[in-house]
């Protein structure tokens, strides 16, 4: 009987031990963006970043934060804190530097990394709040294939199998129609 305690406990403790330090979607914080202001936190998410701007965010999120009737973009303004090593201040500056040469050489591009660090309410340029970061990882910067090379899918396949395309870059085929109400 003693035995199977111990075993609950353990058990117990390591399923909190991963709910307390799991990685969570930066989508995923949005859904009580209040609870999360203070709390220490390791977040992934899509990189918005220049040599002069870092955000950690989720374009296709359905998780909002709203105050003052107020609907805020869902993403966190990046700041480091004083304990992130230099080296990955240095992997975050050349993705910077990466992503600004691949926008002005015409290049779409995606962004991502993961964070550890505390959420903080408060307009931060345009933005609910930052996200001081204490660490770094998993920095992906890659560019995108060109319009021209993506696939050309007709609305009519779009919409009959929506979910096989979700994360894609494609291109959509279909007809628009107009009248005075709208198209």
């Amino acid at each position: 009987m003693i035995q199977l305690g111990s075993a609950k406990l353990l058990g117990v403790t390591m399923l909190m031990a991963v709910a307390l330090h799991g990685q969570e979607p930066i989508c995923a914080v949005f859904k009580d963006l209040k609870a999360a202001d203070g709390r220490q936190l390791f977040v992934s998410g899509e990189l918005i970043i220049s040599k002069d701007f870092a955000a950690i965010g989720a374009a296709d999120c359905d998780n909002r934060y709203i105050s003052d009737r107020y609907r805020w973009p869902t993403a966190l303004r990046l700041r480091s804190s004083a304990k992130v090593p230099s080296d990955q201040i240095r992997r975050l500056r050349d993705a910077a530097t990466e992503a600004d040469g691949l926008r002005r050489d015409g290049k779409a591009l995606s962004a991502s990394a993961s964070f550890t660090g505390r959420v903080h309410l408060g307009e931060a340029e345009g933005l609910p709040g930052e996200f001081t970061f204490d660490s770094l990882d998993d920095v992906k910067i890659e560019a995108l294939p060109d319009a021209g090379e993506l696939p050309v899918i007709p609305i009519c396949e779009l919409f009959q199998s929506l979910t096989t395309w979700k994360g894609q870059r494609i291109a959509v085929r279909g007809e628009v129609v107009g009248t005075m109400e709208g198209s």
